[in-house]
């Protein structure tokens, strides 16, 4: 398990992220404001992983559709490095937890948050291995963005267990629409995920779909 969510993670990873976060840090440094300096750090360390790469010039619209003022609270489950996206959500206060395998990565997170906090950002980690762990803490809003096509191919059927899990009003979910060589991938692959939220809506950015459901609780 642990080498093929290795050989997984490794694909997805462009570069040093560390170094960018003490840019961030220093940057950060006596403003109360997030600037156009800390949004082109945000978009480098966005840049660094494939997934949030592809999402960068999309962020603004994709939190347009997901995200309102009643939002307070976000779980992100396997989040990567999206919790970075924080700049194009439009809210000022929130309550972020995020979830990660890897405590590398979870230390990583928890740093950004302790530097964003003061920008209205209030975000922890917690190190979760979705294979044996599904214990979620309670939230508005649910992300499981690009998490549970490969999970599936690890373990079928765990997807309905871990949204069994998940205490949420709305859940959304995204899923790869082309291979990274750029394939198009069939969305009558999806039908399994359709079944088991039944009721949703969608909408699209290039290379990822959206899965929204609403009124979970």
């Amino acid at each position: 398990l642990r080498k093929i969510l290795h050989e997984i993670y490794g694909v997805f990873q462009l570069g040093n992220k560390e170094k960018l976060l003490e840019t961030l840090k220093n940057k950060a440094k006596g403003k109360n404001k997030i600037d156009n300096e800390l949004i082109e750090i945000h978009r480098s360390i966005l840049n660094l992983h494939r997934s949030t790469k592809e999402r960068l010039n999309e962020y603004r619209l994709i939190y347009k559709k997901i995200l309102n003022k009643n939002v307070k609270t976000i779980l992100d489950i396997s989040s990567g490095l999206n919790p970075c996206s924080f700049p194009w959500m439009n809210i000022k206060n929130i309550e972020y937890v995020a979830t990660e395998l890897s405590s590398k990565d979870c230390e990583f997170l928890n740093s950004y948050f302790q530097i964003m906090k003061k920008f209205g950002l209030n975000g922890r980690t917690i190190r979760i291995n979705l294979l044996k762990d599904n214990n979620f803490p309670k939230a508005d809003v649910c992300f499981l963005f690009k998490v549970l096509d490969t999970f599936e191919s690890l373990k079928r059927g765990i997807s309905k267990d871990i949204l069994k899990k998940i205490n949420c009003k709305v859940l959304v979910v995204s899923f790869p629409t082309k291979t990274l060589s750029g394939k198009i991938l069939s969305k009558k692959r999806l039908k399994w995920f359709e079944r088991i939220v039944n009721v949703y809506e969608t909408f699209e950015i290039e290379n990822e779909i959206f899965y929204i459901v609403k009124n979970r609780n």
